[in-house]
């Protein structure tokens, strides 16, 4: 079984136009050889409470090969200790006018804040599984207005 763990999405505004997104994670792997993955992660708009979510970017994919969990070494642990591989998107600056999914604004001229999120989707490319395993998971939401 392999799990994303510790997802967290970042995002820094540079100036009126441009912000610049990051996605970090950790894959934990019991599997006892390197797997290798197909990494697909996505920008959402999040409207809580809605149906309405969308994918407001992608980042590009990419392939990896992870690092084998081994056996334990002692009876304290787990049979299996996870392998422990830490992931990093590449820093993406967009035009921050994709982050503004929730247009205008309250009675009081304030803008709506906007809910972002990331979604990891990776696939294990290597797997004679006729169903290859998918491991989905979100990050944080990232609430401001953009």
């Amino acid at each position: 079984m392999s799990y994303i763990i510790n997802a967290e999405l970042s995002i820094e505004v540079i100036n009126e136009t441009q912000a610049k997104v990051l996605v970090k994670y950790n894959l934990e792997e019991e599997a006892l050889s390197p797997q290798k993955y197909k990494e697909e992660i996505s920008l959402i708009g999040d409207d809580p409470g809605t149906k309405n979510d969308k994918k407001i970017f992608s980042f590009p994919k990419r392939t990896f090969q992870s690092k084998a969990g081994k056996f334990k070494n002692d009876s304290s642990e787990p049979d299996i200790i996870p392998g422990n591989n830490p992931r990093s998107s590449k820093p993406y600056v967009i035009d921050k006018s994709l982050l503004n999914e929730d247009t205008g604004s309250h009675t009081n001229g304030q803008a709506f804040k906007d809910e972002i999120k990331a979604q990891i989707i990776l696939t294990v490319i290597n797997s004679s599984d006729a169903i290859p395993e998918t491991i989905t998971a979100f990050t944080n939401t990232v609430r401001r207005a953009f």
